[in-house]
């Protein structure tokens, strides 16, 4: 049917009267208002275009800096409590500086575009000013104080002190501040027993005023040393300290024996060594058929390590016989005991889940022909394995005990790749059917993780005793300690066990039963969106 046109006839007369209408009031309305009319033949001179900068002064930490000056190689600037604008601005560079007392000054360059005649631009620049640095650091050394006092706490002053550094160095340690790391401080005196104390002192920087001309800063360090006189009729138990192969820094050692009763001794604090003063009485006989001694102490030790974690051992410990004169007091005999502490980590396993991993086609898979047609999918499954740290127990990366538990746990976790969880196809060709006019939504298949923990159970002692001229005796010796403050770690693996699951199918029209692209966006054989 053929439309007709709205401006026809009499409907385009009563148009063209309406604008002529129009035309009249609105003349007759600029004549009213007494405004001008600008001729077609006359020019117009559009106002010069006008740049503008504005912006604000703010502190490092957001707050706004109200008493900041702001000072430009160009225009007018005006302030307003940490804002400003700066105006009568030309195309071209323009320098802006921003300064505040107790800041850094800050400068930028903005490069302002011409505009023709009549537009306007405007120009945000921001300041962000930090403090100026009134401090700095420097490297700390340590003046050593070292104070030697006998069994009744009271100070030995002529008592002689050696230290060595690195490969048994002596150092000058009266006049010279010390470097970080380790020392070995030897403390002796006649009537005495000779002590020795090991001391690491941490790397560490110190904050100084700016103008402080020194390479570095110095800081006290003191420790004391107690010495132990002479004695006869004791056994002098002394041994080293390690965790695996490595030196273990013990903050202090003690000794007891059953009744809870405390022995003393000397360097015991601070040190990667021990030794103890055990009156012979200690000593009891024991029915026995080993011949070097009946007679045994039981020894409780509690060794405090650098991470504050105490740990508890009892040992027994043989008497070595020594020889006396007639009438005279048996003479002191040293036992050697050293202590190598071993973590055993172990992998507990939890309960598999099972977890679906569906595959959604957007657009289907399409059988579109008159027959049953043959197609494959490979299945993505997640594998790998990822971890959770949930304890760390605030133990130092470089501490005895923080490195042999993390080289235990890398040994237990060494056969397992921890990238983290990711998609990849194991299931490569899996085959299915599709009947004629039908369509593939979407592939489940599920798959098996197992989570496990992997964590220190067990702290063990393998214990060295040598007596004298004897064989040394080894034995293996439980540490008791709170693990929950050592280390724990859970591990989530996914195992490659997966298995097809279910199919979404669909049926599809006929009319889109053909070898060829359909529908938006749609192109390739067989590949349609499902009506």
């Amino acid at each position: 049917m053929k439309k007709k046109s709205f401006f026809n006839g009499y409907n385009a007369k009563l148009a063209l009267a309406v604008v002529a209408l129009t035309g009249s009031l609105l003349t007759g309305c600029y004549k009213d208002e007494g405004l001008d009319i600008i001729d077609p033949d006359q020019s117009v001179t559009l106002p010069a275009a006008q740049y503008t900068i504005t912006g604000t002064i703010y502190s490092a930490e957001g707050t706004i800096l109200t008493n900041a000056t702001v000072a430009s190689d160009k225009g007018t600037v005006t302030q307003n409590s940490g804002s400003f604008t700066i105006s009568g601005l030309s195309h071209g560079a323009v320098k802006v500086t921003a300064t505040c007392t107790g800041f850094d000054k800050q400068e930028t360059t903005v490069n302002i575009a011409e505009l023709k005649p009549g537009q306007a631009a405007v120009y945000p620049v921001n300041f962000v000013l930090g403090k100026t640095a009134t401090t700095k650091e420097v490297e700390l050394r340590y003046d050593l104080k070292v104070t030697v006092l006998d069994e009744d706490m009271n100070e030995i002053d002529d008592a002689d002190v050696t230290v060595y550094g690195a490969g048994a160095t002596e150092v000058d340690y009266e006049t010279t501040p010390l470097t970080a790391g380790a020392y070995k401080i030897k403390a002796s005196k006649d009537g005495f027993v000779s002590t020795i104390q090991y001391i690491s002192l941490p790397a560490a920087k110190k904050e100084v005023a700016i103008d402080f001309a020194d390479p570095f800063a110095t800081e006290e360090y003191a420790t004391e040393i107690v010495l132990v006189k002479t004695a006869t009729g004791t056994v002098v138990l002394a041994g080293d300290l390690k965790f695996g192969n490595r030196w273990m820094l013990a903050k202090v050692v003690r000794l007891y024996n059953d009744k809870g009763t405390q022995f003393y001794g000397e360097g015991n604090s601070n040190t990667y060594a021990y030794k103890f003063n055990v009156p012979e009485t200690e000593f009891v006989e024991e029915t026995t058929t080993r011949a070097i001694s009946s007679k045994f102490f039981s020894a409780t030790f509690k060794i405090v390590d650098e991470n504050g974690i105490e740990m508890t051992l009892v040992q027994k410990i043989a008497k070595p016989t020594a020889s006396t004169e007639p009438g005279g007091e048996e003479p002191n005999v040293e036992v050697k005991i050293d202590f190598s502490f071993n973590v055993e980590v172990t992998r507990t396993n939890a309960a598999p889940t099972f977890v679906p991993t569906v595959d959604t086609f957007d657009p289907m898979i399409v059988n579109g022909t008159d027959r049953v047609k043959q197609y494959t999918y490979d299945i993505p499954v997640l594998v790998g394995m990822k971890t959770i740290d949930i304890q760390g127990g605030n133990l130092g990366s470089e501490t005895a005990l923080g490195v042999a538990v993390a080289q235990a746990m890398k040994a237990a976790t060494d056969t397992i790749v921890a990238d983290g969880y990711k998609n990849e196809l194991i299931e490569k060709g899996y085959k299915f059917e599709l009947a004629p006019y039908t369509a593939v939504k979407s592939i489940t298949s599920k798959q098996e993780f197992v989570d496990f923990t992997i964590g220190v159970t067990k702290v063990t002692s393998t214990t060295i005793i040598t007596s004298g001229d004897e064989e040394p005796v080894e034995t293996t010796t439980d540490v008791n300690m709170d693990l929950s403050g050592v280390y724990a770690k859970y591990q989530a693996a996914g195992t490659a066990t997966v298995n097809y699951d279910d199919m979404e199918i669909i049926k599809v029209s006929h009319d889109h039963g053909h070898d060829h692209g359909h529908g938006t966006g749609n192109a390739g054989g067989g590949i349609i969106e499902a009506e």
